[in-house]
């Protein structure tokens, strides 16, 4: 094996090595984002819960009619659920994403052990020719 093949297989392996630093980092971040996504998930059922309280007849309800205030208070639950949802589906992208990336960089690291071995083996081979080449001297 020579010089270019062994410096190829040590980039190879810099880049295993590099991969597996950046998926342990996207692993914690997947876990992190899976947390906010049920806390989302909460918030867009209680929002969607006021709403559906709102247009439920209630004493609330009565209340904010005397203050002429329901219609009001009606799109600002309707504002609170869009934003609640638009974060969720925000997540979920986030959380696909992350998934790809881990998944791509999960293939990377599977060949680790064969790379190393390779290098391994082609150092030790060049090593002793080098060794053979200087006793011939």
């Amino acid at each position: 094996m020579n010089i270019d093949q062994i410096i190829n297989l040590i980039k190879k392996y810099q880049l295993i090595l590099l991969s597996k630093k950046r998926l342990g980092i996207l692993q914690q971040e997947l876990e992190q984002e899976k947390e906010n996504q049920r806390h989302l998930e909460e918030v867009c059922a209680k929002e969607h819960q006021d709403i559906i309280d709102l247009d439920s007849f209630s004493i609330y309800q009565v209340f904010n009619k005397i203050l002429k205030n329901d219609v009001e208070q009606r799109d600002k639950e309707k504002q609170e659920y869009l934003v609640a949802t638009l974060a969720y589906d925000e997540s979920t992208k986030l959380i696909e994403l992350l998934e790809y990336e881990i998944g791509i960089l999960s293939k990377i690291v599977t060949d680790e052990d064969i790379i190393l071995q390779t290098l391994n083996s082609s150092l030790k081979h060049a090593s002793q020719e080098s060794l053979y080449a200087s006793l011939l001297f």
